[in-house]
Parts: structure tokens; sequence; C-alpha cells
């Protein structure tokens, strides 16, 4: 007698290998490999969200830098299950740490009509809290070209002041020369 599988993929084997990484760089690498495992067996029809979020949990969040390829394999599980319910697409969705996410990947999901609507308002909202962050970082360290030029201190409230708040996604910030005078846009 044949004993047919529920998925294509041997879900529970990724289960057993984060149980035998214990240091932290075996754990990011295990991450990483999941990430990617998780791409891989979202395209499964047959593999039920439960499941899926069961994976994706399996790591603790300082395994992952990058919520990027967790965001992948949302983005694929999502397109290749169109018709979960919003709550289990919003469930789903609750595993990516919007503030983990790269600007291109955030530009991705801000367009991405398979995300609920609750979790692109999240993205948006970090896309905006990190490009704040940047600019105020710019402004705060000097780095604008004008040492005559003043600077607000009104732009972060004061305790991000004095966590001194970096400057996250510097690239993103584009410096407009115009009238001798550098504008931050």
């Amino acid at each position: 007698m044949i004993i047919m599988k529920e998925t294509l993929y041997d879900v529970d084997c990724v289960q057993r290998i984060h149980l035998l990484a214990r240091r932290i760089e075996t754990l990011m690498l295990v991450g990483k490999l999941i990430d990617g495992y998780l791409s891989e067996i979202a395209f499964d029809a047959n593999l039920k969200p439960e499941k899926f979020l069961e994976l994706a949990f399996a790591l603790p969040e300082t395994t992952r830098l990058y919520d990027d390829g967790l965001y992948r394999s949302v983005d694929v599980y999502l397109k290749a299950h169109p018709w979960l319910p919003e709550a289990d697409r919003e469930k789903i969705c609750g595993v990516l740490d919007c503030r983990k996410l790269t600007l291109e990947v955030c530009t991705h999901a801000a367009q991405n009509e398979q995300l609920p609507l609750r979790a692109v308002v999240q993205v948006l909202f970090f896309e905006q809290l990190q490009l704040r962050q940047a600019i105020a970082g710019m402004l705060m360290s000097g780095d604008i070209g004008q040492s005559n030029m003043q600077r607000p201190q009104e732009v972060l409230p004061q305790d991000e002041q004095e966590r001194g708040v970096g400057s996250t996604w510097p690239t993103a910030v584009k410096r407009i020369r115009c009238c001798d005078q550098t504008w931050i846009a």
C-alpha cells in the first residue's frame, strides 16, 4: 500500500536541522537555508498556512539580519495560494519584520497586490521611518557639504537624538544642488 504525503517536500526535516544548530553564525546560515527552502516549498498547493508559519517561526529573530528572503517566501506563497482568506494572508504576512526589509524589498512590497492592506501600510510606515532617519542622520552628521548651513535640531524627537540614530539607507538620500544650497530630498 502506498502512503501519500500531504506535501511534496519533507518540511519536518528543516525543524530537525534547526535543533542541531546552536551557534549564532550557524543559525544565520541555517536562517538563509530555511528562507530559501520556504521559497521553494511555497509553490506547493498542498502546503497549509499553519505549516508554512511553523517553518517561518522555527528560528529566532536574531538569525536574520534582513527579512528579504522571508519576504520572497511570503510573496511566492501568497501568489501560489490566491484563494487564501484575508485572515490567513495577514497571518502569513505576520512573520515579516518590516524594520528588517531593505529599501528595494519595501518598494516591491508597497506595490504588491497579493499583500493584505494592513501589511502594505506597515511596510510604507517603516519605509517612511527609515527614510526619515536616513535624512536626519545626514543632517546630524554634517555630511551635507556646507558647514555654514543651519542644522535643525527638531528633526528627531529628543530620545532618538540621544540614541544617535544612524544613517540607515544612506543611498536613499539624494542631494540636489539649487542656488548654492544643498537640499535633502
